[in-house]
């Protein structure tokens, strides 16, 4: 295979989440856990990991991801389908991802797992649309006839979808991944303590430390964003007069918490120290920055992230890019495709 030439990565600390990008569920092993962000040029780039297991990141527009690995069909409908998101946000991503994998094109797993999620999520965005109508009804509508009224707050219930609203509030996706994340963050300490003398055991504790950063950061934004259902009058009346405002403080969490299902489900799926072992070096490299802007939401800054970082993890003397290495990794990312549906 012809030698590749890329620029140099550089350490990479961005300014904004945006400017983080968005985790992409791509299913190539090098394009997985790629981030997605618009590019100064019309169209998108991505902000790949090392490929050499390095620090840093390369930042390559569509067409050079091509030469740097063999997408699968997947991967090349996925990019398809987000050139056509007017605004790439974690939630457009989810929504793209599912479209494709419902084409049965990430297996026949994810196919069924992106069938049941989308309809769980529109039920609980009329369920949450209802919990909002209640909050509502003793108030005046502003003029706003019953239908404009129904049709706002069915929008507002989408946004609220993730996040949940009690009494029931724990069963939404983003509580569940606080949930699960708080898990990785105890075990990955454990196994840090337990294997202290091992090199491993400073990238366990990169990774409980990045996965606390998220928890602390998650928790008041999740608060934050249920609390203006705690008046559903006042956050109507913001809703039409300021929707970007609105929507921008309720998809807060799900910007903090993008990316880290994948690094859970990696580690659910280890088996055994050696399955550990390898878990641990591909995580490692995917725990995802806490940009500045963090600290604007949060009113403090977020706590600081180690700069260790793991290497991608390839078969002894066999093909990593196109050999049946590669094929056992596309197969485990499609089955972590199902899982974070």
């Amino acid at each position: 295979m012809a030698a590749i030439s890329l620029p140099l990565a550089d350490s990479y600390q961005p300014t904004s989440f945006a400017e983080r990008g968005v985790d992409a569920p791509f299913t190539a092993p090098l394009l997985a856990g790629s981030r997605l962000r618009q590019a100064d040029r019309p169209g998108l780039e991505l902000v790949v990991p090392n490929p050499s297991g390095g620090r840093g990141v390369y930042i390559l527009p569509w067409t050079s991801a091509r030469s740097l690995c063999n997408p699968t069909l997947h991967d090349l409908r996925l990019y398809e389908e987000l050139r056509r998101v007017p605004l790439l946000t974690p939630t457009a991503v989810r929504t793209a991802a599912r479209i494709v994998a419902r084409e049965g094109l990430a297996g026949e797993e994810a196919q069924q797992a992106a069938i049941a999620a989308a309809a769980a999520d529109a039920d609980t965005r009329l369920r949450a649309a209802a919990k909002l109508w209640i909050g509502l009804r003793s108030a005046s509508l502003s003029g706003l006839s019953p239908h404009e009224v129904a049709r706002q707050l069915d929008a507002l219930g989408a946004l609220f979808v993730p996040i949940g609203l009690p009494p029931d509030a724990d069963k939404a996706r983003l509580p569940q991944l606080q949930v699960a994340l708080d898990a990785l963050r105890s075990e990955t300490d454990q196994w840090a303590r337990i294997n202290g003398g091992d090199d491993l055991g400073a990238v366990a504790g990169m990774i409980s430390s990045g996965a606390a950063a998220a928890i602390a950061a998650a928790e008041p934004l999740v608060q934050d964003a249920r609390a203006l259902a705690g008046d559903v009058p006042t956050l109507l009346q913001q809703w039409m007069r300021t929707p970007d405002d609105v929507k921008a403080r309720l998809t807060r969490p799900e910007w903090v918490l993008d990316g880290w299902d994948r690094i859970v489900m990696l580690w659910r799926e280890a088996r055994w120290p050696a399955g550990q072992r390898a878990a641990l070096l591909e995580m490692a490299q995917l725990v995802p920055e806490l940009p500045e802007e963090a600290a604007d939401w949060l009113g403090r800054p977020p706590a600081a992230l180690a700069g260790l970082r793991g290497c991608r993890v390839i078969s002894l003397k066999e093909g990593w890019r196109t050999g049946s290495a590669s094929f056992s990794l596309i197969a485990r990312n499609e089955r972590l495709r199902a899982r974070c549906a």
